[in-house]
């Protein structure tokens, strides 16, 4: 939790900042663009649930996998893959666990992002405007629409997060070799 926290608030208002350009270049007329924030506003709408993808993308690796490596030895042939490939079979099918977990809090923080009517809300008043903005958004554009963004989240950062794990790894494996 404190890693994502701290990650948001690195990464929180450049990417506030960058979803709120690419929104305005859709927009043909400029009364219907959002204000650009500024940079050196860490936290604002959006930044609950920017948080809550980190935790919910980081899970994947971090908390999932040690369980689900234990059900990827257990496959048939898993050995014909050794551990090393295990470990990533782990890894990538956490991530894409995590991945599905997290894309609801991406699609609330790019939302949020661009949506300035939640700056003078509580975060209460954020939290159900963003719930009903999400599931009315799935509602009414249907599963064709949840499948093709769980596509693109998975895609984008179950393979992320194992290509991640597999460099860690490789350092830790480096590390303990040039001690011991």
């Amino acid at each position: 939790l404190v890693a994502s926290v701290a990650e948001s608030l690195c990464s929180f208002s450049a990417q506030r900042r960058n979803a709120q350009i690419q929104y305005n270049a859709t927009r043909t007329c400029a009364s219907e663009m959002v204000a650009l924030q500024p940079m050196h506003q860490l936290i604002g709408p959006g930044f609950v649930s920017h948080v809550a993808r980190n935790v919910f993308a980081v899970m994947g690796i971090r908390l999932i996998s040690p369980h689900s490596y234990e059900v990827v030895r257990r496959l048939p042939c898993a050995d014909r893959l050794g551990e090393g490939g295990q470990l990533v079979a782990a890894d990538l099918a956490s991530s894409v666990v995590a991945a599905t977990l997290s894309m609801p809090f991406n699609h609330i923080f790019s939302w949020s992002a661009c949506t300035p009517e939640l700056e003078g809300m509580s975060y209460l008043a954020r939290a159900k405007a963003s719930a009903q903005w999400i599931v009315n958004t799935y509602r009414r554009q249907g599963m064709r629409l949840l499948a093709r963004d769980l596509a693109i989240r998975i895609n984008y950062t179950a393979y992320l997060f194992t290509g991640y794990r597999i460099v860690e790894r490789a350092l830790i494996d480096f590390s303990l070799d040039r001690e011991g």
